[in-house]
């Protein structure tokens, strides 16, 4: 048995030998637990600090997208939001607003979601034709994650990554 109540306990149950074995609902639970610390610890300055619990979020995710069994897209949009508020409040932790960008963009392409093809599903819906419940599920949450990113828009250097973030964003405002 584990007692999770640090990051570093967080840690040790990422490294137990049965992960494997471990449920969708084992991950939901994990990354519940670690995001309700993560909560209590901006009000609480004794125990471990925000970025910390952060960290220990994040590898929970990767671990869970890692294990298959819950939505890459869900798992990512967590992450984005861990990743942009730990930035927001001033830590480089997963690097600045370029580099969490880029890490989005090049996830998305190896979970073979293609910028051109996500605003053509977007239009098609927006237009009455109905797509699978899923697939819907997932335009939602890759909205969010768009949106949540366009929050640091501000701070990406101009270029190649701002495009395809105005690109992004540009694919679920249908003309």
């Amino acid at each position: 048995m584990f007692l999770i109540d640090s990051p570093s306990g967080f840690a040790a149950l990422l490294a137990r030998d049965d992960l494997s074995e471990a449920s969708a609902g084992w991950w939901t639970a994990a990354i519940s637990a670690c995001s309700s610390c993560l909560t209590l610890s901006v009000a609480d300055d004794a125990g471990p600090q925000p970025i910390e619990w952060a960290r220990a979020l994040v590898s929970i995710l990767d671990a869970a997208a890692d294990s298959g069994l819950i939505r890459r897209v869900e798992l990512l949009a967590r992450r984005v939001q861990v990743q942009v508020s730990a930035w927001l409040d001033g830590s480089d932790d997963f690097g600045d607003a370029n580099d969490i960008c880029a890490r989005v963009f090049d996830e998305l392409v190896d979970s073979g979601e293609n910028v051109q093809s996500v605003a053509n599903e977007v239009r098609e819906f927006s237009e009455g034709n109905p797509g699978s419940k899923l697939r819907i599920t997932d335009l939602a949450v890759l909205r969010k994650i768009m949106r949540t990113l366009e929050s640091i828009r501000d701070s990406i250097s101009e270029g190649e990554i701002r495009s395809e973030l105005n690109l992004w964003v540009g694919a679920f405002n249908p003309q």
